[in-house]
């Protein structure tokens, strides 16, 4: 731990907060994650990753769904 962030935590709890998790930022932007699956000319499939979802499990999904489109 750094001691910047041993002085910021310090601040926060002198002042009443008891968590050390960040505050909310308005307007921050949020990532979005896609799988895309390409051939050799352009991307054939894509799907984005719902967001607080895992890739792995949406890889999965996602590659039962193309199995099944491709029989």
């Amino acid at each position: 731990m750094s001691r910047t962030q041993c002085f910021e935590w310090y601040s926060r709890f002198k002042t009443g907060r008891t968590s050390i998790d960040e505050d909310p930022r308005s307007g921050r932007p949020s990532m979005s994650t896609d799988v895309v699956f390409f051939d050799w000319q352009d991307a054939v499939h894509y799907e984005f990753v719902p967001h607080g979802q895992t890739v792995n499990k949406f890889y999965i999904a996602v590659l039962k769904r193309l199995s099944e489109a491709v029989r």
